[in-house]
């Protein structure tokens, strides 16, 4: 049993070794500027790949182990090329370079390369297996050996930045919790997914709020459907008219906004990530100590698997001819897709910044453009700004939450948990004669997702129906001593917008 069992194994050294090589080849080349989890992404997949290729090579030549790995090197040589291959013969422009027709050919001769082979009797084959194991070794050991010092290089420069960090927050930190005000644009209460969408998972996502200890609100409205005019009403606790000729006051007092200023007086470092300023340009920075706008960093490891090493690797195999899966092509939605991955690996990590921080994110999502389904992954761009996307990306909005507020409580200081307001701005604004959602319900346009995590606060005595305006009040008062007046819930309704 263990004999045959490792007639099938042992063979598999071949293909492994021969395709792992070229990941981390680039990943050498490229090691002084990516991330090493960008790499061991990329490691991961390539395992997979090749054992499902070996797999499906063991079945072809019934399960003979010699035979199926050297076709499965030979697969892999061919996948491995194709992309380079592709972007050469397009940047030579001898002749018209297309996948629909290369992609085909390069799988013709692969098949061919594996049939001739195959007729190779099996002494000759196993010489052929022991070479493409050997060479393959001995490439990944030089490769390695030359990552080794970079390596180190790289963890002594991180550990030396990681002292003066912890040096610069010692010296600042004090009692007061850290605050994160967490905005996802255009995200619906949860009254019009479950009447209008019959989506079910909005109770799941409530469960998981309310098991972490927040006060959720479902009758929550919104005083008008306009971003801006929003923002400036919570942040600065004061509820200006809605007055279209007003968008400049509203410009003004988001910029300026009296909470962010309240709390840069008690000491916090302010920090503000924010995207709204990628459909208003002429909206003023907001005043923080930290400002980050939707295309900071964008070079930054992203968290997903096609972060730019990803690309780079992606874009020399075969899965180039299927890049619209993993690349998007508009400019501005793919700042929109880097700053949302940016911002949830950021703000579980603040160690560098000197608390108390007030964060303040205002993320476009679910927000057009529609750019992901239920589960993270890409859409095609063609359906990016289609409704009928609206819910899948909010599915995949409410795991986003999950996934930061559970990361943002996991770094948190036990001793000072943190305060965590989730809120929209307004609901989805699906109008009654939009062609794809048609007959939405106009009364909660403005019914809005709130949700706060306040440690040590009896959320018991927060209504169902607060109002929004009363955000920071309710911290202020509660946190700092503060005794400002809290204001009447605002009620459904459809505003000019």
């Amino acid at each position: 049993m263990h004999t045959k069992a490792g007639r099938l194994i042992y063979p598999l050294l071949a293909p492994l070794l021969f395709g792992l090589y070229p990941s981390l080849y680039f990943y050498t080349k490229n090691a002084t500027m990516v991330k090493i989890a960008s790499y061991w992404r990329v490691l991961g997949v390539y395992v997979l790949l090749i054992l499902v290729v070996y797999l499906v090579s063991l079945v072809i030549h019934k399960f003979h182990g010699i035979k199926a790995a050297n076709a499965a090197a030979v697969f892999l040589l061919f996948f491995n090329i194709y992309g380079m291959l592709f972007i050469e013969l397009s940047n030579a422009n001898l002749f018209r370079v297309e996948h629909l027709t290369m992609l085909p050919l390069f799988l013709f001769l692969a098949g061919y390369s594996i049939w001739f082979l195959n007729r190779l009797k099996a002494k000759k084959a196993a010489t052929t297996w022991r070479w493409v194991t050997l060479v393959s070794a001995v490439l990944i050991a030089i490769t390695i050996l030359k990552l080794i010092p970079i390596e180190v290089k790289k963890g002594q420069t991180q550990r030396a930045a990681a002292r003066e960090q912890i040096a610069t927050v010692s010296a600042a930190a004090n009692n007061y919790p850290d605050i994160y005000y967490l905005l996802f644009d255009e995200f619906s209460g949860f009254q019009p997914m479950r009447t209008y969408f019959h989506n079910t998972e909005v109770d799941g996502f409530k469960a998981f709020l309310e098991g972490t200890g927040f006060f959720v609100g479902e009758e929550v409205y919104g005083s008008s459907n306009h971003t801006v005019h929003q923002m400036a009403v919570r942040l600065n606790y004061n509820e200006y008219p809605y007055i279209h000729g007003d968008q400049p006051i509203w410009h003004e007092a988001l910029a300026n906004a009296r909470g962010i200023a309240y709390l840069d007086a008690k000491g916090y470092s302010t920090m503000v990530f924010e995207e709204i300023s990628m459909l208003h340009p002429t909206l003023p920075n907001i005043k923080a100590d930290y400002l980050f706008r939707y295309n900071h960093n964008s070079s930054e490891d992203l968290g997903t698997l096609f972060d730019e090493y990803g690309v780079l690797v992606a874009d020399t195999t075969m899965a180039y001819a299927f890049e619209r899966q993993y690349k998007v092509d508009n400019p501005h939605d793919l700042m929109h897709r880097d700053f949302l991955y940016f911002v949830k690996a950021r703000l579980p990590n603040l160690d560098d910044v000197p608390g108390p921080r007030f964060v303040y994110a205002h993320l476009m999502i679910p927000h057009q453009p529609f750019m992901f389904d239920r589960n993270g992954a890409l859409i095609d761009s063609a359906f990016f700004r289609s409704w009928n996307s609206y819910e899948g990306q909010y599915i995949y909005t409410m795991k986003y939450i999950e996934e930061l507020v559970t990361d943002i409580l996991k770094n948190a200081d036990p001793a000072t948990p943190p305060i965590i307001i989730l809120q929209s701005d307004h609901g989805a604004r699906i109008r009654k004669n939009n062609e794809e959602l048609p007959g939405f319900p106009q009364d909660m346009l403005r019914n809005i997702l709130f949700a706060v995590y306040l440690p040590g606060y009896d959320i018991s005595t927060i209504p169902q129906d607060v109002n929004p305006i009363n955000t920071l009040p309710i911290v202020f008062n509660h946190y700092f001593g503060e005794d400002i007046p809290l204001v009447e819930p605002n009620r459904p309704g459809v505003d000019a917008d």
